[in-house]
């Protein structure tokens, strides 16, 4: 009887410690998102832009490019304020700051002019 008690105890120690190693994990992100569209001074909006991220401090860049609806999304970008510029031929470049802090979705808005 002693040695199939121990026996139980091994088991359901050995299953306790599978169930623990496949249960998700739910710590805090460390990172957040930019998110936004980019219009123009009517509020058309701009597809093909590139939207780019630079945070200052460790000089990361990140760059993407509107869709067809001039959205575009920055995502799990590392904590830091970042510097957010848009450049389109034939329009202003503009040029936003945007403080992207842990869990947070930043949402942008950029309009911009068309050049003279």
């Amino acid at each position: 009887m002693k040695r199939s008690v121990g026996w139980l105890r091994f088991v359901l120690a050995i299953c306790g410690s599978l169930a623990l190693a496949s249960s998700p994990s739910y710590a805090q992100k460390t990172t957040g998102d930019i998110t936004g569209s980019v219009t123009d001074a009517t509020g058309g909006v701009l597809p093909g832009v590139a939207v780019t991220a630079t945070c200052p401090d460790t000089r990361l860049t990140r760059t993407v490019t509107t869709d067809s609806n001039g959205g575009y999304s920055l995502p799990e970008l590392p904590i830091c304020v970042y510097k957010v510029v848009a450049e389109l031929a034939g329009f202003k470049t503009v040029s936003r700051e945007a403080p992207v802090t842990a869990n947070s979705g930043v949402l942008g808005k950029s309009r911009g002019s068309s050049a003279c």
